[in-house]
């Protein structure tokens, strides 16, 4: 049943680094992952670098500023353009791709393009903010934004092209980057858009390489299915598929119930769509049928109760061990004050794995915790400026 008492125990352990692998070797298993222990959260050496990236606070606050990571197909996890929400003060014009390089022996953080200069968002006549903020700079550069759940990968092997890549399959709640307007007032763009960057050339694509969704209206969720490469966005009107080869979206049905900024995810066995929804202060497992698009709640027993809304919690699909891992926190005073792991079956059972290793994320969870199964396991990146943690699970 869930492997419960491998499970349970969620202490962190340090991992040693070893040399780097030589280019083509990435397909195995990186020294760093072999033999760790099943269930036991792992920090990830060589990836706490990024204040020396960065160089200042002002660029981790983009970072933890609601933004998830995507994972490549090897594993490797990338930030791209992490801000939004008038980043300005601290540097939101920094427009920023970075890499938390895994596949290899020896993880690294790395910054994949140079940010943008201070006229991609200012009037070099007046130095005041360009208006609208967003989705892209008067240079042309994509802008920061929270990127909530919205960064998934097309793997090489499901584009036309067999070029990989990572989509920013932005929503319009995903707050782009924000400037303060005549008036004093902060002043959004948002909108509903997708930009592509290419992995193999650590370049950002031509708008439209991938069509903005045909609704342009409030995303609430976002899963990707690891079997097609297919990303499902529900808006407030309806559930939509992005089919990444053909690159067209396609309508599926009427919206689910009950999603705002909840995280989402593909159940391949079960062919579904799954999360975690509050109905009169109980908790419920919704499954969308992707064939039948019928959908089912199944109330959820155990340690896990509601508090608040689910709004910017983690889910993760562990097929290695049929489960769904739930990143659950409260927030006092608007940052991250309790944070816990649960596993939840898909019969609504739930068990505790215990309190997330400290430092917790800011302000929510959103979409830095995903699974791999190149890697085998959990990758979590919760900040800017500590270590990525890894959670074996086979």
């Amino acid at each position: 049943m869930m492997r419960a008492a491998a499970l349970a125990a969620l202490t962190v352990v340090a991992v040693c680094a070893h040399a780097a692998a030589p280019d083509g070797e990435h397909a195995r298993t990186p020294k760093w992952r072999e033999g760790l222990p099943v269930g036991t959260w792992a920090t990830v050496p060589g990836t706490d670098k990024l204040r020396s990236l960065l160089k200042d606070d002002g660029w981790a606050a983009n970072i933890d500023a609601s933004c998830g990571i995507g994972l490549d197909e090897q594993g490797n996890a990338y930030w791209l353009k992490p801000g939004g929400h008038a980043t300005v003060p601290f540097g939101g014009w920094r427009n920023i791709d970075i890499e938390i390089r895994l596949a290899t022996d020896t993880p690294t953080v790395e910054l994949l393009t140079k940010s943008a200069p201070k006229s991609a968002v200012f009037d070099a006549a007046t130095d005041k903010p360009v208006f609208p903020g967003g989705p892209r700079y008067p240079d042309g550069s994509v802008a920061t934004r929270h990127t909530y759940y919205t960064t998934q990968p097309v793997y090489a092997k499901h584009a036309s092209d067999g070029a990989p890549r990572m989509l920013l399959v932005t929503t319009s709640a995903a707050i782009f980057d924000g400037f303060r307007n005549e008036d004093g007032k902060y002043y959004f763009t948002t909108g509903s858009q997708v930009e592509s960057f290419r992995l193999d050339k650590h370049e950002w694509e031509p708008p439209q390489t991938f069509p903005d969704l045909p609704e342009s209206d409030t995303f609430y969720a976002i899963a990707r299915d690891p079997r097609d490469g297919a990303i499902y966005a529900h808006a407030s009107k309806a559930l939509w598929k992005l089919d990444v080869t053909s690159r067209k979206w396609a309508r599926l049905q009427a919206a689910l119930p009950a999603l705002n900024r909840h995280p989402m995810e593909v159940d391949t066995k079960r062919n579904a769509l799954i999360s975690v929804v509050q109905r009169k202060r109980q908790l419920f497992l919704m499954s969308a049928d992707l064939k039948s698009g019928e959908v089912t709640y199944k109330a959820i027993t155990g340690p896990l109760k509601p508090g608040g809304t689910q709004e910017g919690r983690g889910l993760v699909y562990d097929p290695d061990n049929d489960r769904y891992l739930y990143f659950d926190h409260r927030v006092t005073n608007t940052l991250v004050s309790w944070a816990e792991l649960y596993a939840i079956s898909p019969d609504g059972e739930v068990t505790d794995l215990g309190p997330l290793p400290k430092p917790w994320p800011t302000v929510a969870t959103d979409g830095r915790p995903k699974y791999s199964a190149a890697l085998g396991g959990v990758v979590f990146a919760p900040r800017a400026n500590v270590s990525a943690l890894f959670l074996p699970t086979r």
